[in-house]
């Protein structure tokens, strides 16, 4: 029997969670950290969260309902901590037109392309612009899977007058069924259904121009994108 689970059987007191041995964690009574969070509303982890909305300084057994067991994952870090969520908030689309790639390797584990950025234009909540020559994108497709990683580095300008100048970087991934993944090939043609797939990425961006630097230097970006015959497509989400 887990111990935690004997000394309230028996009505002992409760061990501390610093008391917990690792040699449990293999023990089914525990749960993962989604659990966790699944349980962090106003009957789960914030009610005895120190900055919570209970306010407890911790927690307390006699508390909880009595349908739902006492589960604490023993190696779950600060599970008394309540931190907040992300959010996400849509800022901008923007369109990546490239040249045909040039081939920078093969081996049996992937295929490894060169995809020079020729130009684009991209709009949204903090301006638009367009997308600068001159930029490139390594793009490594596994062979097996078919399972890409795409890693682009370009400039963008803005509209204004004078025009600001920002550094992109994104890194992407394409996962889906092989056979999906296949027609995403550079210079495939258009019309794959961009929900068969998913092309994900993360985004930061960089100027030294003061009319950009505070909303883009130290901004996270995560999105969505589709693949067309020249072009990549993608919404742009802010973490806020």
């Amino acid at each position: 029997m887990n111990p935690l689970q004997g000394a309230q059987a028996n009505g002992g007191p409760q061990p501390a969670l610093a008391q917990f041995d690792n040699s449990w964690t293999n023990d089914t009574w525990t749960v993962d950290s989604a659990d966790v969070f699944v349980r962090s509303g106003p009957n789960g982890m914030n009610r005895f969260a120190p900055w919570g909305p209970g306010g407890a300084k911790g927690f307390d057994p006699s508390s909880k309902h009595e349908d739902e067991p006492l589960r604490v994952d023993p190696i779950f870090p600060h599970p008394a901590h309540s931190l907040p969520v992300p959010e996400l908030v849509f800022d901008f689309r923007m369109s990546i037109k490239h040249d045909p790639y040039v081939r920078l390797g093969t081996t049996s584990a992937e295929i490894k392309n060169w995809i020079p950025i020729s130009s684009g234009t991209w709009s949204g909540k903090f301006g638009s612009g367009s997308v600068l020559p001159g930029g490139h994108a390594v793009h490594k497709v596994h062979n097996i899977s078919c399972v890409s990683e795409l890693k682009m580095d370009y400039l963008i300008q803005t509209f204004d007058e004078p025009p600001a100048t920002i550094a992109v970087r994104v890194d992407a991934t394409r996962t889906g069924p092989p056979e999906v993944l296949k027609m995403l090939r550079p210079g495939c043609q258009e019309g794959v259904d961009p929900r068969r797939y998913k092309f994900r990425f993360s985004m930061r961006m960089e100027t030294d121009d003061q009319r950009y630097a505070e909303k883009v230097n130290f901004a996270l970006w995560v999105g969505s994108g589709v693949k067309n015959e020249w072009e990549f497509v993608y919404d742009a989400y802010r973490v806020q």
